[in-house]
């Protein structure tokens, strides 16, 4: 079973020093009720993004086991036009880290401006959360979501050495 080295992954992405994730913007609605839970998280590839669908997976495997209920997990890569092709290969990354949480995933590759594009999943799908490898509320894309993004945003922060 995997599951072993993706938490050792999670656990050396976010030390014991680390603070939980921040919550970047609390969301302009209220989150929706029903039997599935839609987390959408942006991915790149990136260390701060894998972090994020690191812990987007797990805390909806944590999320299953509690509620009883389905999650889905939306990954959004937003990509250049001539990116075409690392889209596929970072959502299939994705994908084979879904598979290792035994969770549903449905992958979006978009194109246009970053936080458009995640408002607009998070819209279509009723998303109850959104996570981002960005660590400030003043990063470029929380600034694109804030005031229109219908679900809490998380964000990853950055470990302080002492």
């Amino acid at each position: 079973m995997q599951i072993k080295s993706l938490l050792m992954r999670l656990e050396s992405s976010l030390t014991a020093d680390a603070p939980s994730p921040v919550v970047l913007f609390p969301g302009s609605h209220p989150a929706p009720s029903g039997h599935t839970h839609h987390f959408v998280v942006g991915y790149t590839g990136s260390p701060a993004s894998q972090t994020a669908l690191d812990l987007t997976l797990w805390i909806a495997h944590q999320t299953r086991i509690a509620s009883q209920k389905q999650v889905t997990v939306h990954v959004v890569y937003v990509a250049a036009p001539q990116a075409v092709v690392a889209a596929d290969a970072i959502l299939h990354q994705a994908r084979v880290l879904a598979d290792e949480w035994r969770g549903s995933l449905s992958a979006h590759l978009r194109f246009g401006d970053v936080a458009s594009q995640l408002r607009q999943v998070a819209e279509q799908t009723g998303a109850n959360l959104l996570l981002l490898g960005c660590q400030s509320p003043q990063h470029s894309i929380v600034q694109g979501l804030i005031p229109y993004c219908p679900c809490p945003v998380l964000g990853i922060p950055t470990t302080t050495s002492a």
